[in-house]
């Protein structure tokens, strides 16, 4: 990987900067907003390492200002289930093709884009089997393609689970997977010059990402916000399949 120009940079920068704010303000999403934008300019296996190591540091600052609120017995099994699932995803990542990477990262947005406007809602059978079953499978996708969080979301909301225990729940299981991913990255020698060296670089706009979070997120319009977002999701998702299809 040649280091990106200034442009790919600044639509990196801006990109991850929503999604900061995303995060940080409904305790998911980093990924499902910054990745696809991401994806027009830069390889996937690039976007995916980076995001994923950028999430860690601001899972670890959500995580922080919620941990009063987190139900460590209840989270526990399910984050270690997506611990177990590192390797698979790791392996997914330094194996696949890229186009496929792309489209599969493109068609899984949408989906998630989908269940999120049609704001479904169902309660999961045995939570405590489903749980940690969800846990592995968001694991895999998380660590494969960087996204994922909506699965577990949907999971928790079906449970009735209040916004700031959602947040700390989410920032926990995301922790833990993250910690373990990133290292996996490393183990496998993903992180080359150039990978570090962009992260370093978009890490300023996400802290500032998740600044902005903090002022929003106790006076934001959550409604209008999700939709917003959501219109974002499903209409760079729309572009990158585009691109893809032109390929072909």
């Amino acid at each position: 990987m040649e280091f990106l120009a200034w442009q790919e940079l600044a639509v990196a920068s801006a990109s991850l900067l929503v999604g900061a704010v995303v995060l940080g303000t409904a305790g998911f999403g980093m990924g499902l907003t910054s990745v696809p934008v991401m994806l027009l300019v830069i390889e996937p296996e690039t976007v995916v390492l980076t995001m994923n190591t950028l999430a860690l540091v601001t899972y670890a600052l959500v995580l922080f200002h919620t941990r009063s609120s987190l139900p460590v017995r209840e989270m526990t099994p399910i984050g270690l289930a997506g611990v177990a699932a590192v390797p698979f995803g790791v392996y997914f990542l330094s194996s696949a093709d890229a186009s496929v990477l792309r489209i599969s990262i493109a068609m899984l947005i949408l989906l998630l884009a989908v269940v999120a406007i049609l704001n479904i809602q169902r309660p999961f059978p045995k939570p405590r089997i489903v749980g940690p079953a969800i846990g592995f499978a968001v694991g895999v996708i998380l660590v494969t393609l960087g996204i994922g969080g909506p699965l577990l979301v949907l999971f928790l909301l079906a449970k009735g689970t209040l916004r700031q225990e959602l947040r700390a729940s989410t920032a926990y299981y995301f922790l833990l997977v993250l910690a373990v991913g990133v290292t996996g990255y490393a183990v496998a020698g993903l992180f080359t010059a150039e990978r570090v060296t962009l992260v370093m670089v978009v890490s300023v706009p996400v802290l500032i990402g998740y600044w902005i979070s903090t002022l929003l997120v106790h006076r934001l319009n959550e409604n209008a916000f999700r939709h917003l977002v959501i219109a974002v999701i499903v209409a760079t998702s729309v572009m990158v399949l585009g691109r893809e299809a032109v390929r072909f």
